[in-house]
């Protein structure tokens, strides 16, 4: 299985209108030969892409750099998983996230 790692989720609707409210990533098709790991590097979520599965879309583009050749990217719903031994993280902008570090806190701390 390959890695690919991504800088930037996409807004849908930049890419289709039909994909207004969702977000979507893209990728080199060359890519898709096998199974792809792809890692979104801000948040460290990812998505795995099995060989078989379909994009969601193709767009084609010449080439910038004026090779005189074409590169097609694929595009996917974002849909990132966990590892499912990740620790949890506390958000400590969030209440409840504090309370419950507070409450294990005090529990360790009694003993």
């Amino acid at each position: 299985m390959n890695t690919y790692k991504i800088k930037k989720l996409i807004n849908g609707s930049m890419v289709d209108e039909e994909l207004k409210g969702k977000i979507v990533i893209c990728f080199p098709n060359e890519l898709l030969k096998q199974e792809l790991k792809v890692i979104y590097e801000e948040t460290k979520e990812f998505m795995l892409i099995k060989k078989n599965q379909k994009p969601i879309l193709y767009r084609r583009f010449d080439d910038k750099f004026g090779r005189d050749k074409q590169y097609t990217l694929v595009y996917f719903l974002w849909n990132p998983q966990k590892e499912p031994d990740q620790i949890h993280v506390f958000d400590f902008n969030n209440e409840n996230h504090i309370k419950k570090m507070l409450e294990i806190r005090q529990k360790v701390f009694r003993k």
